[in-house]
């Protein structure tokens, strides 16, 4: 989950774009606010962001002064969004040799800001999570391998601090299958390994790998290896 602060001197814009977009949906988190610029900078004195949304025209130190300390911190790796109702681009070219990427106006609808933030997560993504001690998917399947027989989305959301929602969605989009096929694949593949194994019968193995019905498992089971488990168990042992 990316982390982002707001930065905005209007309570009621500042409050409304924590509120309208559903920040951890789509991979970020909010974890402070902040009415200046240098409210925020006395907070990133101490703290690491990954994103910042900041106004530009503030009372109490400007975006660009946050650009600036930031800049001068050799922090180039947060990204700073200026979010501003004032359309000149002079604003924004003043923040280009601080490394300002993205430059959005407050007029921007529902929509188009809600699509901006699904591709700023795309875009930050492969420098963020993906790369923190294994990627998502690596990190989803040592989850269910490790905790097959009692795994649910919510655990596996928990485990790489997402949303359960996002993570469906992400494992679609990233594997082409979905969360629970995932999981039933994963189990089956373990059910064919204990399956070699003679001192266990086929219930044995159902119930070890977290199927508690006889005919889903050996549904499923089929639909893999194209056998029943039995049937399987059988070719295995003549070597078939």
């Amino acid at each position: 989950m990316h982390t982002v602060i707001i930065v905005e001197d209007e309570e009621e814009i500042r409050e409304g774009l924590k509120e309208v977009v559903p920040w951890e949906d789509i991979g970020f988190q909010v974890v402070a606010s902040f009415a200046s610029g240098n409210e925020a900078i006395s907070y990133l004195n101490e703290h690491n962001v990954d994103v910042i949304i900041t106004d530009i025209m503030m009372d109490d130190g400007s975006g660009i002064d946050v650009a600036e300390f930031l800049y001068s911190k050799h922090r180039k790796d947060t990204v700073i969004i200026f979010y501003t109702a004032y359309k000149d681009f002079s604003f924004a070219q003043q923040g280009i040799k601080y490394g300002i990427r993205h430059y959005i106006t407050k007029d921007m609808g529902y929509d188009e800001l809600l699509s901006f933030f699904r591709n700023l997560y795309e875009e930050i993504e492969p420098s963020g999570q993906l790369n923190e001690s294994g990627n998502i998917i690596s990190m989803l399947m040592k989850y269910l391998e490790e905790n097959m027989k009692t795994a649910t989305l919510q655990g596996a959301a928990r485990a790489v601090s997402m949303n359960p929602n996002y993570l469906s969605s992400f494992v679609k989009e990233h594997t082409g299958i979905g969360f629970r096929k995932m999981l039933a694949d994963i189990r089956i593949k373990k059910a064919a390994e204990l399956l070699c194994n003679p001192s266990l019968s086929v219930n044995d193995v159902c119930k070890e790998v977290g199927y508690f019905d006889g005919r889903s498992f050996s549904r499923n089971f089929k639909e893999v290896f194209g056998y029943g488990p039995g049937e399987y168990r059988k070719k295995v042992r003549e070597g078939k």
